[in-house]
Order: C-alpha cells, then structure tokens, then sequence
C-alpha cells in the first residue's frame, strides 16, 4: 500500500506542473522545419516564452506560460507572424499555410481566437474603404468644385454605415467578453494617425476617447496595444496644428494622467511605463516633454527607481538647457597619466587646465569610445566639419570612455581638437557629472557654459550652425 501511495505521489509531482497550461498545435506547412517562436506582451516588451522547430508537415507545438492571460504572438524564422488571445488554460489548434496570411489560418478550441480572425478578415477591407470614403469626404468639403457634385450627403451615408457595421460586429459580443473591450481600442489605436492625416475634424473626439482609457487595466498590459497607443497619441498631439508651448502643455498633461493613474492603482508599472515615455520623446527631439517626465518621476514617492534609471532623469534636471554645464578638471586627467608613465598623453588637453579654461564662444563637448558603433560613424563626420565649425567659433572637446591608453590613441591620434582620458571609462568624473549613459552623447555649450542644444547627431549639429549664424 505504502509503495503505491509513493508512485501516485511521485506521478502527482511530475504532472502537477503540467497542470494549468495551454498548449498551441499549429500546422502550418509553409513552415516546414522553420523555428516558432511565442511571446508574451509584459506591457511596453514582448517577451519570448517557447519556440519549437516544425516538422516536415509544418506540424509543431508551443506552451503559454500557466495562468497568462492576453495576447501572445507567433512567429516564423523572427519573419511576420500572427497574434492569439489566450484567456483560459486549455489546448487549441491553428491551421494554415504561413502565419502571415490571415485569410488561411483557421482555429479551433479558441472562441476567442477564431472570432478575432474573423473580425480581421470581415472588417479589415472595412476599415480601408472607410478611411478611402473619410478621404473622399473631406476632399469633396474642400474643393469648391467638388462641391457643385453635391455627393457629400452620399459619402456621409457610405461612411456611416461602414462604421455601425463594425460597431455592430462588437455589439453582437458578449458584454463582458475580451473581445468586447479589445476590438475598439485596436480600432482606436489604428484610427489615430488617420484622424491626423486625413480626418482632421476627429482630432477632438480622440483625444477625449484616450482620457477615457485606464492605463491601470491589466488587459491593456498584455494586450500587444500599449506601445502603438501610446507612441501613436503622442504623435497626434505634435502633429495636432497647435504651437510648441500649447502641444507640451498636452503632452504634459497626458503624462500627467498615465502616471498619476498608475501611481495610485500600479506603481509597479511606474518606472517601465515612465521610461518609455522619456525614450520616446527623447527620441524626437521633444525635450520639454521628457523633462517633466524626469521632474514627475524624481519627486514621486510611489516607487522606487533604479539607480540607472534614476540617473538619467536627474540628468535631465541637472542637464537640461539653459543650466549651467560642469567644468571637467583637464589635471585630473594629467596626474594619471604621470602615474602610468604615459605623460605624452597630455599633449591631446592641448594645454589647458580645463574646460572653462578653452577660449572659444562655443564648445562641443562629446562624449564616445573606440569600439562604439554610432561614434565609429560620427567622429570621423565631426572631424569632416571642424573647419565650419571652427568658423563658427565652436570648439570641440573629446571625453573617453575608453580604459585602455591604445583604443583612445586610436580615436584621438588625427583630431584636431582637445581629448580628455584618464581611464576611467564610465566611471569617470565628466561622466558622472554630465549623466552620461549612451555614446556618444553631445553637448553644445555658450560662452558661459550654458547648455544651448542637446545634439543628436552630426546632422543635427549641422542645423544648428545654421541658426548660430
């Protein structure tokens, strides 16, 4: 008895973990022997969870990670693939040829599933022609002669009821049913940039349909949505024909709704959600906005930050435009390279002290490394327009990254302007005191060591010389 008590409990510990999980079979025979991969959407990420090599059938089978519950996405050879929604621990099947081509692919054991590739197979095409009709409507509202056709009333009854039939297909839906929720808000987010380029009058509409949005739900966390959502408003807002100091007025206060929302109801969210947004508009250029957001997060007491990401918001209040830049101890520099025999070095300070000690109206301070991939592209183009820049008045000053003496002799050997190196690499004071975490980072400094420009690049650089003149 003992001995069949012991085998039950052992085959208990082996199925125990196999218990509450879902299982996709898929066959698709367009992928014969290709890799499948499954990923999960953890808010801003998509994080792979399983892969699995197809037969010669295109015959293979995937695990979703127990208790998920959302979207995951599949895919072939890291090529186009398709999205699933998984809302209960059971097996279901996918069947078509490749798993880019939706109007193939069939899927049983999943309500949900199969009913989300039937809306994107019925509405889809739906979709194109009412966006084709939204177009036609304006352009007959614009042009006077247009106008004399008198078909607008006929574009208008065209568009409206493309639209109740799509509202329809959601209504059909059970109330409290995923799709429910889910099918208007990948609606919204695709109807974003259209209102923008081709439906101007919507603007105000989307923008109090995205206050009505809960950045909090869990549903929107792994629905696959939140990036494009939030990426997508954003550009509605820089691009809604307002002036700069109205749109970061927007902008902040959007900010303002998705992180307070989170502070009170998912600080855990907060630091993914808040760097994605300093990211993002970093990215284009909108400083303004990823300044407060560096200003929200760093007197916020909901959570608390890492220290990396910590340091790049308080670069932003330490760094921002208009501050005065730290001066960089060029000696510094000079008494470790004396302790390491390397005095010769000094020679690329070109003298000076320090940074305040270069006599020039403006200066470039930049900060890469030998084996950095984007300053291997854009240190040679700075060294093409030092001439101009010279012209200018603009004087450049190199911080290493580097801790070997040989890779900063290899960037700094035929520059024309000042190099600072004390091996330090990204533990070195001008790095600490600048906030310095990618390469090459770029400032560009006034006579008084103000911070004028933030530079992205050499291009970018190149447009300011254009208003310095």
């Amino acid at each position: 008895m003992k001995q069949v008590f012991f085998i039950v409990f052992i085959l208990a510990l082996i199925v125990a973990p196999l218990q509450g999980q879902s299982h996709i079979n898929g066959r698709f025979s367009g992928h014969a022997r290709q890799l499948i991969t499954l990923s999960v959407y953890e808010g801003f990420h998509l994080k792979k969870v399983a892969e699995a090599t197809a037969d010669n059938a295109g015959n293979f089978t995937l695990t979703v990670p127990a208790g998920y519950r959302g979207v995951v996405f599949l895919q072939a050879n890291k090529a186009a693939g398709i999205e699933a929604i998984v809302m209960q621990d059971n097996d279901f099947e996918l069947k078509g040829t490749v798993l880019s081509d939706i109007e193939q692919i069939t899927c049983t054991g999943n309500d949900a599933t199969a009913t989300l590739y039937t809306y994107y197979k019925q509405q889809v095409a739906c979709e194109m022609a009412l966006n084709g009709w939204r177009y036609l409507s304006k352009a007959y509202a614009d042009n006077a002669y247009l106008k004399t056709h008198k078909k607008s009333h006929l574009l208008t009854k065209e568009i409206m009821s493309l639209e109740q039939r799509r509202a329809n297909f959601i209504k059909a839906l059970p109330a409290t049913s995923y799709l429910r929720w889910y099918l208007p808000l990948t609606s919204f987010v695709r109807d974003i940039p259209v209102a923008v380029q081709r439906d101007f009058d919507r603007v105000p509409l989307v923008k109090q349909q995205f206050w009505q949005i809960d950045f909090s739900d869990e549903r929107l966390y792994r629905s696959g949505l939140l990036s494009s959502l939030t990426e997508n408003y954003f550009y509605l807002l820089e691009n809604s024909g307002g002036g700069l100091d109205s749109v970061y007025v927007e902008m902040n206060q959007s900010t303002d709704y998705i992180l307070s929302t989170l502070q009170a109801k998912r600080p855990a969210w907060l630091q993914e959600t808040s760097l994605f947004l300093f990211n993002m508009f970093e990215k284009r250029s909108l400083y303004t906005a990823a300044e407060h957001v560096s200003q929200v997060m760093l007197t916020q007491n909901s959570c608390v930050l890492d220290s990396k990401v910590s340091n790049r918001f308080e670069g932003y209040r330490t760094m921002k435009i208009g501050n005065n830049a730290p001066d960089i101890d060029f000696t510094r520099a000079v008494v470790v390279q004396k302790e390491k025999h390397d005095e010769l070095l000094s020679g690329y300070l070109k003298g000076y002290a320090s940074l305040s000690a270069i006599p020039a109206k403006y200066k470039l301070v930049v900060f890469g490394f030998a084996d950095c991939p984007a300053c291997e592209v854009q240190v040679p183009q700075l060294k093409q327009m030092y001439a101009s820049l010279q012209q200018h008045g603009v004087e450049v000053v190199y911080v290493s990254l580097d801790t070997e003496k040989d890779k900063f002799v290899s960037v700094a050997a035929d520059k024309p302007w000042v190099s600072y190196f004390d091996y330090a690499g990204w533990d070195s004071a001008p790095v600490a005191a600048y906030h310095v975490f990618a390469s090459p980072t770029m400032f560009l400094l006034g006579e008084k060591q103000e911070i004028l420009y933030k530079v992205l690049n050499p291009q970018h650089l190149d447009s300011i010389l254009n208003i310095l003149k």
